[in-house]
């Protein structure tokens, strides 16, 4: 008997191929097979056919599993005549008799077709960009052997899902989810093998369905959703809003039995009948099914959509999932006309659809490789430019347990650099952007991102000390001197690690700075820090010269951090984006550590122009721990010193014994704060005077000292104090001492900026601070 073949079915193609690229593969795979004319048939206006045999190494111990694949096996090969190479050729089966019911890696059959061979995992268009017609013939061949052998399938282990195309829409939801609702047999009702889900339809009037899994709906819960459901609809039927929800009621339908199906189909179905015909064939009783959407009073579809996901149990875990529930999804086209006296009177079209997977936070940090980011509640102060696409990165990379806190609205020029889009134009920046990323998780069950439409003090006001011992991580964005200040003065969140990213000179530079362990150093002394080292890299220097020539205000403190919210600040936004994305995987990594660091950290960021082009340079600057000490006479004032400072006093003093030596301090000191930084120690002047009980500071080359201090800070150090030693002692001022301060004071309350005066003595045991 002749081999029932589907190309007997069609006529010869007598045209001229117009397509030289066509025409010259088919040549060359003339040549590989040997020079005997390749006969092309008609396929459609569009579409020609190549029939081949292709010879197949079939295994001399006999096919898996007794697999009818043949030492010769006829094949067809599609090519889209004015498409192709574009458009790759795709290869079909030729027998009509081909096992395709027990073979993984075939395709689903289209408009009676036979199914087309799955050749590679990945897409057939890349591979075939770099390969010929002959390696097609041959790829063919080796997947007919890898059939016979039993090596379709690369996991035995596993089972290898059908290969779906021809989609209608997508459908997303959470396998396990579904996997869990079938295990437990959670159905609408006792003993039914079926749950009803409620399904949002995403896509617009004239795209295909797009559903999206929102909840399972129970006979305890039924009655409310269903509240929202018709209130939702009615809207969208009186077209009153701009935008609705349009729900759909679906259904998720199981076998009864634990019985698993192996056998694959390629002929998906395409009518109600032939959709009962395939749940049949899968153990899936329609019956109950069928009664409740045609009879029952509490369907409601307003839609004559109808998803129904139908899950199949096969004889191993699927390939990618967790369970042996293969799910299948098809929606059906079941206008209210179609049911008649409790029955479906036509015969409606069924269509398949893709399955997505909603995005998790566990999905989100393997896709980006992280780590778990931020397993603490964290609090995210200053919903900005920087602060919103920062907060973004991370949200993308899985993090969650986000508390947003930001008192602004969203203007429309914001929208030129924030990490939104115009739907959030008039709302809070924190509501926005939370909103956001609970959206891009919404099927996470804990604490994904959360809102606080106010200022980042209200993070501590009114809150006692007990209560703030639960704040572990604050990361501030707001380029607010005033919260700035706030922070570093809160008493109660020595436990917590506090981090800060602002951007500076006009948007060129990004500054992250991390404190170290229990605040210290703390973030006034990473900034001072920063200032100090104008005075080894010049690039430092140059940019604080720069901050200082353009501040306007009547304090010598220059505010470093731009603030993005004017309309009139030029700033680009691809500018602000490349410093948040660097900010961001400083963070990232900082969540691989199992400790802290317990230096502080200043990591920058600088964009420049080469030759018109932007250049991305960064740094990272690690900060020591500060010597804290509180001023003996006035408790309310606290000097934070550099080790670099104590260790040249201390050295001194050992050099200058039995004599005594002395110097002043290079620093900053702030008001606000009562805080005095130290960053270096000046030691004695050659014309300074000494004897083991007094010490009398010269002034040779002193004022040069301290001006290139203030000069390569940009005058943000300078002058802030006296040390001295008492080799001898005692441990405290002597007379001499008392009446130095009273000169100093008299003299530093007529500057321009008064300046409390600071005395430092050193004795061999301690270091002993006054300020007046």
């Amino acid at each position: 008997m002749a081999l029932a073949k589907f190309s007997s079915s069609l006529s010869s193609y007598e045209g001229q191929l117009a397509n030289p690229a066509l025409q010259d593969s088919l040549t060359d795979l003339q040549q590989f097979l040997g020079g005997a004319p390749l006969p092309l048939l008609v396929w459609s206006d569009t579409q020609v056919v190549l029939p081949l045999d292709v010879e197949v190494e079939l295994p001399p111990l006999g096919n898996y599993e007794d697999l009818d694949i043949r030492a010769i096996e006829p094949v067809f090969i599609a090519f889209s005549l004015a498409q192709y190479p574009t458009l790759p050729p795709t290869v079909y089966t030729d027998r009509l008799d081909f096992p395709k019911d027990r073979l993984a890696h075939l395709y689903i059959a289209q408009l009676g077709l036979p199914p087309a061979f799955c050749l590679v995992r990945g897409s057939i268009k890349e591979w075939y960009a770099n390969k010929r017609l002959r390696d097609v013939v041959t790829r063919t061949g080796n997947w007919l052997r890898d059939a016979a052998v039993g090596n379709l399938t690369l996991d035995s282990g596993q089972y290898d899902p059908l290969r779906l195309e021809g989609y209608t829409g997508t459908i997303i939801y959470p396998y396990d989810q579904f996997a869990a609702i079938i295990e437990a047999k959670d159905s609408w009702k006792p003993n039914q093998n079926f749950a009803m889900v409620l399904f949002e339809n995403m896509a617009k009037e004239e795209e295909k369905p797009a559903f999206r899994f929102v909840k399972l709906i129970t006979p305890e819960t039924y009655h409310a959703t269903l509240l929202d459901y018709i209130k939702a609809t009615k809207e969208l039927l009186a077209d009153k809003t701009f935008k609705v929800k349009k729900y759909h009621i679906g259904y998720l339908l199981w076998s009864s039995t634990s019985d698993s199906y192996a056998h694959y189909s390629v002929n998906l179905p395409q009518s109600w009948e032939e959709f009962q015909t395939f749940c049949t064939s899968y153990g899936l009783n329609v019956g109950a099914l069928t009664q409740f959407i045609t009879q029952g009073d509490e369907h409601y579809n307003f839609f004559p959509e109808l998803p129904i996901v139908c899950g199949l149990r096969r004889p191993k875990p699927v390939i990618g999932f967790s369970a042996d529930l293969e799910f299948v999804n098809f929606f059906v086209d079941l206008p209210s006309s179609a049911i008649q006296e409790g029955q479906i009177t036509t015969n409606p079209a069924v269509r398949f659809q893709a399955h997505n997977e909603p995005l998790t936070l566990r999905k989100a940090r393997s896709i980006s490789g992280s780590y778990p980011l931020l397993p603490v509640i964290t609090f995210a102060v200053g919903c900005g430019a920087l602060g919103s696409k920062i907060i973004m990165h991370l949200a993308r990379n899985g993090a969650g347990n986000l508390v947003l806190v930001d008192s602004d609205k969203v203007s429309p020029h914001n929208l030129v650099r924030y990490a939104l889009h115009a739907e959030a134009e008039g709302n809070n920046k924190a509501l926005a952007l939370a909103s956001t990323i609970k959206n891009l998780y919404r099927h996470e069950p804990e604490l994904v991102a959360f809102g606080l439409p106010q200022t980042g003090e209200s993070i501590w006001i009114g809150k006692s000390a007990e209560q703030l011992n639960g704040i572990k991580y604050i990361l501030d964005f707001t380029a607010s001197e005033a919260f700035f200040t706030s922070l570093v003065v809160q008493p109660h969140l020595s436990h917590a690690a506090i981090n800060r990213a602002v951007i500076s000179d006009q948007g060129n530079l990004g500054i992250l700075s991390l404190e170290g362990t229990e605040r210290n150093p703390r973030l006034d002394d990473l900034q001072v820090a920063l200032y100090a080292q104008g005075k080894r890299r010049p690039a430092v220097s140059a940019w604080l010269q720069r901050e200082q020539a353009t501040s306007t205000g009547e304090s010598t403190l220059v505010t470093v951090g731009v603030g993005c919210n004017s309309e009139t600040t030029i700033l680009a936004d691809e500018v602000i984006s490349t410093h948040a994305a660097y900010v961001a995987q400083v963070l990232k990594a900082e969540t691989k550590r199992a400790e802290r660091t317990a230096q502080g950290q200043v990591f920058l960021s600088k964009v420049t122009c080469f030759d018109g082009y932007p250049v991305l340079n960064t740094e990272r600057i690690l900060v020591p721990k500060r010597e804290v000490l509180t001023a003996l006479n006035d408790s309310s004032w606290q000097i934070r010193l550099c080790p670099k400072a104590t260790k040249a006093v201390r050295l001194a003093l050992r050099k200058a014994y039995p004599n005594e030596t002395g110097g002043v301090f290079i620093g900053q000191v702030n008001y606000k704060t009562k805080v005095i930084h130290v960053v270096d120690a000046v030691l004695a002047p050659p014309d300074s005077r000494a004897t083991p009980v007094c010490f009398f500071r010269g002034v040779e080359g002193l004022p040069e000292a301290i001006g290139r201090a203030v000069e390569q800070s940009g005058g943000q150090l300078g002058y802030v104090g006296e040390w001295h030693t008492h080799p001898l002692g005692p441990s405290a001022m002597s007379a001499t001492d008392h009446a130095t301060v009273r000169r100093f004071k008299q003299e530093f309350e007529e500057l321009p900026n008064p300046l409390p005066v600071f005395l430092l003595i050193a004795t061999h045991q301690e270091l002993l601070p006054f300020i007046y």
